[in-house]
């Protein structure tokens, strides 16, 4: 299987395979003979190019052929207009148990707009609803997501970037569902 990335349109390759429409960067994610590919579904209303979904392609390794795709909203990340396509993680956390990691809604405090990240589980057919990673509610900074990563030991890394007022930091955070310790440093 070959991901090609032309401009901000994936292009997926492989025998037989489908041409992926769709906007985002996109995430694999291998669980046993079976490739997850999710990419943003993307629709222009007024002249604005809106999010309203993922669609998942699976590759079969064992017969190295796709399936039509399946479409689904939620989750429906946020569409960044400052940086190509939207940023989102799809991570094995077991043999059928997956976790969509992204920038979804976001949260209006005192009357600004502010970006989060969000989660949602993944069976392999289904997604579970968004929920909003802790620590994030109320406050007036951006959570940018850029990517996570699963260790050895199970605890998922999450790597982010905060906007405050215009000053950017790194942040890193092990995670486990729920808050287990948070890094940042400014860049």
């Amino acid at each position: 299987v070959i991901l090609v990335q032309t401009g901000k349109r994936p292009t997926v390759v492989s025998n037989g395979s489908p041409t992926a429409s769709m906007d985002g960067i996109g995430a694999c994610c291998r669980d046993g003979d079976i490739v997850y590919w999710v990419g943003s579904v993307i629709t222009t209303v007024s002249a604005v190019l809106t999010c309203t979904g993922v669609k998942v392609f699976q590759f079969d390794l064992s017969t190295d052929t796709w399936d039509s795709g399946a479409s689904h909203a939620p989750p429906t990340p946020y569409y960044q207009t400052t940086i190509p396509g939207t940023l989102y993680k799809l991570l094995l956390l077991s043999a059928g148990s997956m976790l969509l990691l992204f920038n979804g809604a976001r949260e209006n405090v005192s009357g600004q707009d502010y970006a989060r990240i969000y989660s949602a589980t993944f069976d392999g057919s289904t997604f579970g609803g968004a929920t909003m990673l802790p620590d994030q509610t109320g406050t007036a900074v951006h959570y940018i997501f850029t990517d996570a990563l699963v260790d050895a030991g199970g605890d998922i890394h999450l790597l982010y970037a905060i906007d405050d007022s215009g000053t950017e930091f790194r942040c890193h955070r092990t995670y486990d569902g729920s808050v287990v310790s948070t890094s940042r440093s400014q860049s």
